[in-house]
C-alpha cells in the first residue's frame, strides 16, 4: 500500500503550499473582528441599496434599446444582441462585485464611487470601512 502512495507522484511544494494558505486563512479569520449581527446586517443592507442602484442606473442604457426598438429604429435582432451584451457586461459585473464578496470592501468602494453616502450609511457602518477605503481593490 504504501508503495502505491509513494509511487503517486505530487507535488510536496503544492501540497506544502495549500495547507499553509488554509492555516493562514485561519489565523486571517481570527484575527479579525467580526462585525456584531446588527452592524452586519447594516452592511448587507447598504450593499443591496448600492447594488440596486448601479443596476438600476446601468438599465437605463438597456430602456433605451427597447425604446429604440419600440420606435423602430432598430430591429429585435439587434435588441437582443444589446440586451445580451448588457447581460454579460455590466450586469454580470456587478452581480460578480456585490455577490459573495466582504460587504465592507464593497461598502468602502460604493462610498469612494459616490453610489453611497456617509450620512446614509451612518456613523457605525462608515466607521467599519472608513479604514478599507483606501485599500479596497473593487474601486
Amino acid at each position: 500500500m504504501q508503495e502505491c502512495v509513494g509511487s503517486v507522484k505530487r507535488s510536496p511544494q503544492f501540497s506544502y503550499g495549500r495547507h499553509v494558505s488554509l492555516d493562514n486563512n485561519q489565523r486571517i479569520r481570527n484575527m479579525t473582528n467580526k462585525p456584531s449581527k446588527h452592524l452586519a446586517q447594516k452592511l448587507r443592507q447598504m450593499a443591496g441599496i448600492a447594488y440596486e442602484r448601479e443596476l438600476t442606473s446601468a438599465s437605463e442604457v438597456l430602456l433605451h434599446e427597447f425604446q429604440r426598438w419600440k420606435n423602430k429604429e432598430i430591429d429585435v435582432f439587434e435588441l437582443n444582441t444589446r440586451i445580451h451584451e448588457f447581460h454579460n457586461g455590466i450586469s454580470r459585473t456587478l452581480y460578480t462585485r456585490y455577490s459573495g464578496r466582504d460587504t465592507t470592501f464593497v461598502i468602502a468602494s460604493a462610498l469612494h464611487r459616490g453610489i453611497l453616502t456617509r450620512e446614509e450609511v451612518g456613523e457605525d457602518v462608515f466607521n467599519s470601512v472608513e479604514g478599507t477605503r483606501n485599500t479596497s481593490p473593487f474601486r
